[in-house]
């Protein structure tokens, strides 16, 4: 189990009634470059379009903001496996600790 204290306001959803969805649009991008969460959970996050708001700043547009950071928050295949004992442990199978 992991309780969030920070960026809570960020996440999407509609049973979180701290949402904010200025905050999440201004400050969200804090979620993929400050561990405020473990790895695991930030993956699953992103995959349930939980974190849809966060957006790095492109003259490009909105649209194209947020794609920056949806499409390439993802780790290089070259350093996943330094992470995948992170998401080990946060899943209770420690290994190689």
């Amino acid at each position: 189990m992991q309780v969030l204290t920070d960026g809570v306001e960020y996440i999407k959803d509609e049973n979180n009634p701290f949402y904010n969805q200025k905050k999440a649009e201004n400050q969200g991008l804090s979620f993929f470059m400050i561990r405020k969460c473990s790895p695991y959970l930030l993956r699953i996050l992103e995959e349930k379009g939980m974190l849809a708001d966060a957006q790095a700043k492109s003259l490009a547009g909105e649209e194209r903001s947020k794609a920056i950071v949806h499409e390439n928050w993802g780790v290089p295949d070259a350093v996943a496996h330094l992470i995948d004992d992170d998401l080990q442990r946060d899943q209770g199978n420690v290994r190689g600790c």
